[in-house]
């Protein structure tokens, strides 16, 4: 309601200012409430969704130690597996970008889960670097295929920096030593540079900050 009031004071103002006749006003208007809302039924159904998944999950963790390695892992495969397919689907239709973008952070943080999951049913003995190289490893491709937005890119970003930083922290002594420190950090920020070159470009109506990730832009000052 709050969103029709501001609308029809919008076109009113429009109208006043000679930007827009009364055909034109009425054609927008019309536009507009053809394409809906989100109404109180979707919300309470989001509602609960959310309320059965934080269900299902407490049952889960409550039993966890009584489940099987073995269906545990497969059923967090099989769980990414279908998401990654769902994501590639919504991705080749052209779906919902809210959707698409979504479904692409989801699996990028289900994918993390998934290496620590691993790792700890079988007690692995990995360090946090070797976590975020794997999470890259798998991560880079579908963000990089599907995601148009920077939210994703940023997500990206953030795990490549960690990444870096936590490799060059187990290793710097040695990369002191032998006098390549400051090589290691140069070859990590070509690797960066050329990152940013081979992803597709953002959308263009994106917010101006995300087109750094665009090639022949340059970063913000």
């Amino acid at each position: 309601m709050a969103w029709s009031m501001g609308l029809a004071g919008r076109l009113a103002d429009w109208r006043q200012a000679g930007l827009i006749d009364a055909d034109q006003a009425g054609r927008i208007a019309a536009f507009e409430a053809a394409r809906g809302r989100p109404r109180l039924a979707m919300a309470l159904g989001v509602l609960g969704a959310f309320t059965v998944a934080v269900g299902i999950i407490a049952i889960v963790a409550a039993n966890w130690d009584a489940i099987p390695i073995v269906p545990r892992l497969a059923v967090h495969v099989l769980a990414n597996l279908a998401l990654g397919l769902v994501v590639w689907s919504w991705a080749g239709r052209g779906g919902s970008d809210m959707r698409v973008e979504g479904g692409v952070l989801v699996l990028s943080l289900s994918t993390l889960a998934l290496i620590a999951h691993v790792g700890q049913s079988f007690q692995l003995q990995g360090s946090a670097a070797g976590l975020m190289g794997g999470w890259l490893l798998l991560a880079t491709p579908f963000t990089f295929l599907c995601a148009r937005d920077g939210l994703n890119r940023w997500v990206w970003a953030a795990g490549l920096f960690t990444w870096m930083g936590l490799l060059l922290g187990d290793h710097w002594r040695w990369l002191h030593e032998h006098r390549l420190s400051a090589t290691a950090v140069m070859l990590f920020l070509a690797l960066v540079y050329a990152a940013r070159a081979a992803a597709p470009r953002c959308r263009p109506s994106g917010p101006a900050i995300w087109a750094l990730w665009r090639p022949a832009v340059s970063w913000p000052a």
